[in-house]
């Protein structure tokens, strides 16, 4: 086989010696099969046309659009470029979508709007800040002073203050402008003042960058550290669960005693399945395509022994068994939800009903959709829900948005947590603050609630009759990304390299212990143990911590 490759090499290097681009590119796709490379061949002969049919079928949006361009086609360039730019928000890669828009669109507006969305979202929020103040800078009129000043009173929430510090320290040694320096060191002081009257000492850290002429303020800043505050112990040592370091390991779930993930590798989507003994096993399971991303895991073992793959346009289909013999003692079905309803999406989860329910728009309004685990509908509920604080063109779709507990469906929407019954009736408990995350007790638990939002954590307690508020806000110690409820009324609370352990205990949330880990937190994984939390971490691996009991 590999002399016949060799041999159509050759006979393709050949043909385009000789002006026959067509030719080596028909090789190039029934011989070679390699539909990039035919293309590229029928690009370097100028057989722009041809080549743009086939990047259509390898969905590469942007070299379309760049071959457009280059046939003069303005109008059929930007359509495609604009084609790159959705998908590439979709899949949250807000940088990148950025970039399209000023180097093929000269759009700097239009991208400072979108990496405002990077800062606003829990990705690589600090990276989408800096390159937004990047393309605001004008290095003639230095307003950089009056855009830092604009963004920290109207889009920095509680929770992103010390990251907004970190951005600020950068720029600043960057650029050090008078005006910009005599701004950011207002700001700083403001924050670490506000910090610290939350027993969080992460800002008055970071003082020192700001006036770097006062050698002593750094090491006065710890003895305060030191001396004034009483800390929560910070859980070390971890136990760590190595995975296949080809793969980029993104979204974890568990199934009782088993831990399930997905990855990307070469443009393909990876599967592994392991139990807590450290047998793992890995599967392929599709080429990726831009348009189904970003990709998730939905489970919910107290409902269901299905696990779903999750996406808001998923073509591929995907339904197998994965069996129980001795390492895995429960059988698993893997699906990818390919079937989900037209219109804008919101959320989706399993219900108790052996099916899979999804909250989304139509041209009806707002709907929730019953379906059996195969996609078959059942019914369509139309809901009454009126709230200023949503707007249908600017909602996004999240799997992890909505879950089903007794009898009830949970949905964070903007600044509001609603509760739907099996009638279709509506409830709205309004949180001050924009919705991130919802995290939920078990099927067989009591049921407790905690949602993350932009200003912190709150505790929800449901009862038959309402939601009540159980606690204000809590959690400001840090900027939170990811929140899970454990088995044992332990709430944990992660982002960038730290995570918090609360009890949640007499309707009163208290810090139990920190946790500082190696590498950057992409997700926590509740483990079948007590008094244990999980976390998936940045280059491939799972650390494991005991989290201390008195």
């Amino acid at each position: 086989m590999r002399i016949c490759w060799v041999i159509f090499f050759s006979a393709t290097n050949v043909l385009q010696q000789g002006k026959l681009f067509r030719e080596a590119a028909a090789l190039y796709r029934e011989h070679v099969k390699n539909d990039r490379m035919a293309a590229e061949c029928l690009e370097k002969g100028g057989l722009l046309d041809e080549a743009i049919a086939i990047y259509l079928e390898l969905d590469q949006s942007e070299k379309v659009g760049d071959l457009y361009r280059k046939l003069g086609r303005e109008e059929k360039a930007e359509m495609y470029y604009r084609k790159t730019i959705e998908e590439l928000r979709l899949a949250k890669a807000y940088q990148k979508a950025a970039t399209v828009l000023v180097d093929k669109l000269a759009a700097r507006e239009e991208a400072k709007a979108i990496l405002l969305d990077g800062w606003k979202g829990a990705g690589h929020p600090e990276a989408c800040l800096t390159d937004y103040l990047e393309l605001s800078r004008d290095a003639e009129e230095q307003h950089l002073a009056r855009e830092i000043t604009y963004l920290y009173s109207t889009h920095v929430p509680r929770l992103k203050r010390i990251a907004f510090l970190n951005v600020l320290t950068d720029i600043n040694r960057r650029y050090p402008e008078p005006g910009l320096q005599e701004a950011a060191l207002g700001i700083a002081f403001e924050v670490v003042s506000q910090q610290v009257e939350l027993n969080d000492t992460s800002a008055l850290k970071l003082i020192g960058n700001f006036l770097p002429e006062d050698r002593l303020l750094t090491s006065d800043a710890t003895r305060f550290i030191q001396r004034g505050l009483q800390l929560p112990p910070v859980y070390t040592k971890p136990d760590y669960v190595s995975l296949r370091n080809d793969t980029s390991w993104y979204n974890m779930a568990t199934f009782h005693d088993q831990l399930l993930g997905m990855g990307m590798r070469n443009g393909e989507i990876h599967f592994l399945r392991a139990n807590w003994e450290g047998k793992i096993t890995y599967q392929f399971l599709f080429k990726m395509i831009a348009h189904t991303l970003p990709l998730c895991l939905l489970a919910d073992p107290g409902l269901s022994d299905h696990i779903f793959i999750v996406a808001e346009n998923m073509k591929t289909r995907i339904d197998q068994k994965l069996l129980a013999y001795s390492y895995f003692e429960r059988e698993i079905t893997l699906k990818t939800l390919d079937w989900l309803p037209q219109g804008r999406l919101l959320g989706c989860c399993i219900n108790g009903h052996q099916g899979v329910s999804v909250l989304h728009y139509d041209i009806h309004g707002l709907m929730l959709s019953h379906f059996t685990m195969d996609g078959k509908q059942l019914r369509n509920q139309q809901l009454q829900l009126n709230d200023d604080s949503i707007n249908p063109g600017e909602t996004r779709f999240d799997p992890y948005c909505m879950v089903w507990r007794k009898g009830h469906f949970y949905c964070g929407i903007g600044e509001i947590l609603v509760r739907i019954d099996t009638e279709g009736a509506v409830e709205v408990l309004d949180l001050g603050a924009v919705f991130t995350k919802i995290a939920i007790t078990d099927v067989l638990t009591a049921l407790k609630i905690v949602v993350l939002t932009t200003e912190g954590c709150l505790w929800i307690t449901p009862s038959l009759k309402e939601m009540k508020l159980t606690s204000g806000f809590f959690g400001g110690e840090i900027e939170g990304k990811e929140i899970k409820l454990m088995t044992d009324n332990r709430l944990i609370i992660a982002g960038g390299k730290r995570a918090a352990v609360y009890e949640l205990k007499n309707h009163a949330p208290v810090l139990q212990g920190m946790i500082e880990t190696e590498e950057e937190i992409k997700g926590i994984i509740a483990i079948p143990k007590r008094h244990y939390c999980a976390f998936l971490e940045g280059h491939n691996r799972v650390s494991v911590y005991k989290i201390q009991t008195e």
